[in-house]
């Protein structure tokens, strides 16, 4: 049912996830995986999973547009296992976020986005997967005109 783990490879989520936006960055971004040696498998509800990389993707993927970096943009997905954790960032060169605007990332319905856009999952739904459903960290760090990394942390073994 709903959010039941199991055992999943991370870097094909990632791949997924990169497919199904393809529509989104195409002609914006150039988009790059660094995997780690070892393919990082982790005890997760797949699904749920993906839907956070998707939402990571698009948001980069709009923070790239507003940017105005015309096909200069550059989302860089680094997945990396430690050592009883996998971490998975998505990083770009887009809008970024102004410091004030940074704690509320993760408030519900909070958007910096404009009028009439999707808003996505949002950070808020991220958040409650990875942390609620997942026992994971997802932080975000930004620097205003110059790029947005969001890393996400899961335990390998779901808990």
């Amino acid at each position: 049912g709903e959010g039941a783990k199991q055992a999943a490879d991370i870097g094909d989520l990632v791949a997924q996830a990169l497919t199904m936006t393809r529509g989104q960055w195409k002609y914006l971004a150039r988009a790059t995986v660094t995997p780690d040696s070892d393919a990082a498998v982790a005890e997760c509800a797949a699904s749920e999973i993906l839907q956070v990389v998707v939402n990571l993707i698009i948001n980069a993927a709009h923070a790239i547009e507003d940017a105005g970096r015309n096909a200069e943009g550059r989302i860089e997905i680094a997945i990396r296992q430690q050592a009883d954790n996998v971490a998975i960032s998505v990083a770009d060169n887009g809008s970024g976020i102004p410091a004030a605007r940074l704690a509320h990332v993760f408030d519900p319905h909070y958007t910096s986005k404009r009028q009439g856009r999707g808003t996505g999952l949002g950070l808020s739904i991220c958040r409650r997967i990875v942390e609620e459903g997942h026992g994971g960290t997802i932080a975000v760090s930004s620097r205003d005109g110059v790029g947005t990394t969001v890393t996400v942390t899961l335990p390998l073994d779901g808990r």
